[in-house]
Parts: structure tokens; C-alpha cells; sequence
């Protein structure tokens, strides 16, 4: 029986490509979406499933319909995949790679921009967006023009069907 090799096609970007890429060190490089399929072996859907049910690490929205995952948190679950952990011990995992991103994300700033300007872009509160005002004229929602029957005194559902309308 002849065994082929399963490869990687080369229009998906494996980590590697990525890193040649974008130069970055191992463990800090962001992985598309077919690269973290090639990665783990399952499918879309079955990365969505996982990612809903606690068991696979959520991506980093970089813009509107654009998602990275961080690779070393993917190759950890994998690692722990292999080690044979419980979906519960996955979720522990996925939730202890979460809580940390923060604390990543304060090392990459003191990196960049130094211990006390980090402190100071840290500790500024983050101050919403403003919300624009709806463009038009406001639409009138069916529930405020049928007005609640209102306690009357008659007993007569005529009556009361007389004083909606």
C-alpha cells in the first residue's frame, strides 16, 4: 500500500512563511486562519466549536473582518492536546492564556516606549467614543402608537377595545 504524505498546500502561509515574513522571533509572530488550521489539523468550524466551548484560544481582532491568534498560545494548546488534557483542564489553560495578554501587552509597551511612558499610557483611562447621533427622522416604533388599556371602569370588553382604538 502506497502512503502519500500529507503536506501543507503552498497558498496556505505556514508559520514559517509568516516568520520569514514579518522577521519576528519565535513566539510572538500572529498566525492567519489557515495557518492555525494547518497548525492544529481541524477544520474551521471545528476551531469556532472549541473556541465557543472554552477549549481553543480566542484571535486578536486587528481590524473589521480581520483575526490573528498569537502562535506560542496556539502551540500551547496544541501541547497540551498532545499531553492528553481534559476539555476541562483546556479550558483552565485557555482562560490562565487570556488573563495573561494584559500583562503582555504592558511588556511590549515598556519595550517600546519605556518603563515610565508605558506606566503613563497604561494607567490613562480609556475614554469612549462619542456616539453619533442617528442621521433622519426618528421612526416611530409600533409599540408607542398602541397605547396599554388604561384601568377604566367599565367591565365590557367592547368597551375596552373602543378606548385603544
Amino acid at each position: 500500500m502506497d502512503h502519500q504524505s500529507t503536506s501543507i498546500p503552498e497558498s496556505v502561509p505556514t508559520s514559517a512563511t509568516i516568520e520569514r515574513r514579518a522577521g519576528a522571533p519565535k513566539g510572538t509572530r500572529l498566525l492567519r486562519r489557515p495557518a492555525v488550521e494547518a497548525l492544529t489539523g481541524d477544520s474551521r468550524a471545528k476551531i469556532y466549536e472549541d473556541m465557543l466551548s472554552g477549549e481553543m484560544v480566542r484571535p486578536i481582532h486587528v481590524a473589521v473582518n480581520k483575526v490573528l491568534w498569537v502562535e506560542d498560545e496556539v502551540q500551547t494548546i496544541i501541547d497540551a492536546r498532545v499531553g492528553g488534557a481534559s476539555p476541562a483542564q483546556l479550558r483552565m489553560i485557555v482562560g490562565k492564556l487570556h488573563a495573561a495578554r494584559p500583562q503582555r501587552l504592558a511588556q511590549v509597551l515598556e519595550k517600546v516606549l519605556g518603563p515610565e511612558e508605558a506606566h503613563r499610557t497604561l494607567a490613562a483611562p480609556v475614554t469612549p467614543q462619542p456616539q453619533k447621533r442617528p442621521r433622519g427622522r426618528p421612526r416611530k416604533h409600533a409599540a408607542q402608537q398602541v397605547r396599554a388599556p388604561t384601568a377604566s371602569k367599565s367591565t365590557s370588553p367592547l368597551e375596552s377595545v373602543a378606548e385603544v382604538v
